[in-house]
């Protein structure tokens, strides 16, 4: 059996000094942990008047397989585009998973006590997300490719 070693031949150390995260019913770190030690769930269960202003039809929410439920972000549309350098046009075209990750980078730095447009060292960022199914979702027009908006929808 072959053993791993950790340092992977670079024993520089490494500090996490910020940290930020976006959960259903956990807009910050300070709040997830909260959820976590209290065992509070970030899922939310819909009436059917929820359902069907959802447009979730009468038909498919009696279906005995269905579960009217999931875990939601708040306000996954807020994004301050221009604060990231593109035209509120352009964040259209962002996958809300990207955009999300941004405003959370921003966080996670401000967190550490940096002005994040004002970095002037080496910065790393650790990040994690689901699979997106945004792409499949979106308005995509091919004949974009070649323009930022389409490159942007490609990219995601």
């Amino acid at each position: 059996m072959n053993t791993l070693d950790p340092c992977f031949g670079n024993s520089d150390p490494i500090a996490v000094i910020g940290l930020a995260c976006r959960f259903p019913k956990a807009p910050n770190a300070e709040q997830f942990w909260h959820n976590l030690v209290n065992g509070i769930s970030g899922q939310s269960y819909f009436s059917e008047q929820e359902l069907q202003t959802a447009g979730i039809t009468t038909s498919l929410s009696a279906q005995e397989n269905f579960v009217p439920s999931g875990a939601i972000i708040d306000n996954p549309d807020y994004f301050d585009a221009s604060l990231f350098g593109y035209s509120p046009t352009e964040a259209l075209s962002i996958d809300p998973q990207q955009r999300l990750f941004l405003q959370i980078v921003w966080h996670a730095l401000e967190d550490a006590g940096y002005a994040p447009n004002a970095i002037q060292s080496k910065t790393g960022v650790f990040g994690s997300i689901r699979t997106s199914t945004y792409p499949s979702f979106a308005d995509f027009d091919v004949t974009q490719v070649g323009q930022v908006k389409g490159l942007q929808a490609l990219l995601g």
